[in-house]
């Protein structure tokens, strides 16, 4: 972790123990708890991968940036899961610099294959009055296993 994220890290610790709060650490899960801390993203694609194959009724990501086998591995475990899960809704919004060609023609089979269940919205990066990019920047994985 940079010493910079660390120390943002030990003063956010510092004000929920002084507020009461209980703090998760890493790689920790409690029935208490919705969400599983990491350090690192490395770290998180087998958990990601794991809740994909869990998913009942939804999945919802915006990963920013997508592309390359770590995505096409969650997109062959979404389509695994919808032939699954025939009620099972896709929603991923994601920015397409980084897709490849191999990702892109999964992409558009699965939206024809799965057009009731299936939704990708691809996102172009937007500039303002002063040439700042706005983007979407959220990366987020959202499962619904209940």
């Amino acid at each position: 972790m940079p010493p910079s994220t660390r120390q943002l890290d030990q003063d956010i610790c510092q004000l929920q123990n002084s507020a009461g709060v209980e703090t998760v650490k890493v790689g920790e899960w409690t029935e208490d708890n919705t969400i599983l801390v990491s350090k690192s993203p490395e770290k998180t694609i087998g958990w990601k991968l794991d809740l994909i194959k869990a998913a009942n009724y939804s999945i919802e990501i915006s990963g920013t940036y997508a592309g390359g086998k770590v995505f096409r591995d969650a997109l062959e475990a979404i389509e695994a899961r919808i032939k699954e899960k025939a009620a099972l809704q896709v929603h991923i919004l994601i920015v397409p610099d980084l897709l490849e060609s191999k990702d892109k023609k999964l992409l558009k089979r699965l939206s024809k294959d799965y057009p009731s269940n299936f939704h990708c919205l691809q996102s172009k990066f937007q500039f303002n009055r002063k040439g700042y990019r706005i983007e979407n920047y959220t990366k987020v994985v959202l499962v619904y296993e209940k």
